[in-house]
């Protein structure tokens, strides 16, 4: 594959393996495809035309299969059936988010999966588990907050 990629100057970087690595591939990934100039069509921020004019489709049609590459060759084997099936970047790009980043129903679920499978080894401090279960979730200490001038009044007009 390190062929296919210097052939097509396509830059590799760490695969994606899963949700442990997916925020750090994420952003390596999305400062190379702004590198290569393809980022605004994995975005949508540059649409696909409408077929009016041929050239600009053709255009942007090779940036997307540029993009898709990218991310083809960026991927571990055990994901390509996920994005293989996606007909552009655009479509790739989101099955990835859909299934990786913790905004989704699907990224949730695999989330709970997660922390509810975690246990803690007796091998190690408890300090270095719940560290692993910050770093799995994400989760940052929550800070008190004080409540001052709470008032409530009702009136009851007769």
């Amino acid at each position: 594959m390190a062929e296919v990629s210097k052939s097509l100057n396509i830059p590799q970087i760490e695969k994606l393996r899963g949700a442990a690595n997916y925020h750090t591939w994420r952003s390596m990934a999305t400062t190379f495809l702004d590198i290569m100039g393809v980022w605004d069509v994995v975005t949508g921020k540059t649409e696909k035309p409408d077929g009016t004019y041929a050239t600009t489709e053709a255009s942007w049609v090779r940036l997307s299969q540029h993009a898709k590459g990218f991310i083809l060759l960026n991927i571990d084997r055990g994901l390509m059936p996920l994005i293989s099936t996606a007909p552009d970047a655009p479509a790739a790009w989101a099955k990835l988010e859909e299934k990786f980043d913790r905004k989704t129903p699907t990224s949730l679920h695999t989330l709970l999966k997660t922390i509810v499978t975690l246990r803690h080894s007796n091998k190690r401090e408890i300090a270095a588990h719940i560290e692993n279960i910050s770093k799995k979730t994400s989760l940052r200490p929550v800070r008190p907050v004080r409540l001052t001038h709470l008032t409530h009044r009702t009136s009851i007009a007769n």
